[in-house]
């Protein structure tokens, strides 16, 4: 749980913040120590493109692979509880021609180096059969 901007202006002592970026929905974690870290908090968070913000008391301590510091110092683990974020997977390409074998650029390469040229087609002139009698 924690506290809107709004709520967080009363107590200023916010040690952390997260917000939900609204451009691709990632989840955006920030810490300060500066004295009025709410309102600078806040400010970052806005800054990129976070309507949705809340303001911590105190530090999540975010451990990366759960076992390092964001500074990079060893973590001990604890017996404390804890919140596990896991990546989704991302939408990725996909084939539209599942037919089509794949070939190496020894089959490809060839194909592509060869130059191709169109020309028109002359269009056949009007003959007088077509036209028929037709004098202005």
């Amino acid at each position: 749980s924690g506290l809107t901007a709004s709520e967080a202006a009363a107590q200023p002592n916010a040690a952390a913040a997260v917000g939900i970026a609204d451009e691709d929905g990632m989840l955006v974690y920030a810490e300060s120590a500066a004295p009025d870290s709410a309102r600078v908090l806040d400010a970052l968070l806005q800054r990129l493109g976070c309507s949705n913000r809340m303001m911590l008391a105190h530090s999540l301590a975010p451990a990366l692979g759960g076992t390092t510091s964001l500074s990079g110092a060893p973590l001990e683990l604890t017996d404390a509880a804890n919140v596990r974020l896991v990546r989704r997977e991302a939408p990725s390409a996909q084939s539209i021609f599942e037919d089509t074998p794949v070939v190496g650029p020894e089959v490809w390469q060839p194909l592509q180096m060869r130059r191709v040229r169109y020309f028109r087609k002359p269009q056949p002139a009007a003959s007088a059969e077509k036209l028929g009698n037709y004098m202005p």
